[in-house]
């Protein structure tokens, strides 16, 4: 499975399969090779920010990486963006779709995007 930078618009996987315990969120995935069938959730980077914790919205499709992601973005969102750290630092989230042509305005409304 090919994996993708970090950069915004790019879609990223969770791995719901994977232990949440404390000991093993600090573990390190980076030489896991994940494969295509499995429980994952999706998301996708909306901007990079070192401060604050990265944005990032999560859609509703689960399952299996499907080899379309529009199959991921028409299934639309389950919540609202949220800021995250840390999230992508030790490999259990990965990128695994490339978006060159994002536009965060366009693709995910970043302008009616509201914290409080």
């Amino acid at each position: 499975m090919k994996y993708f930078e970090k950069k915004e618009g790019n879609i990223f996987f969770i791995p719901l399969f994977l232990p949440n315990d404390i000991k093993d969120n600090i573990k390190n995935y980076s030489k896991t090779n994940f494969i295509s069938e499995g429980n994952y959730a999706f998301g996708r980077l909306i901007e990079i920010d070192k401060s604050g914790g990265d944005l990032i919205e999560i859609f509703n499709y689960i399952g299996n990486i499907p080899n379309d992601k529009y199959d991921i973005i028409k299934s639309r969102l389950m919540f609202e963006p949220m800021h995250i750290s840390m999230a992508f630092t030790k490999k259990r989230w990965r990128f695994i779709f490339e978006e060159l042509n994002y536009d965060r305005e366009r693709d995910s409304n970043y302008s009616k995007i509201i914290f409080y």
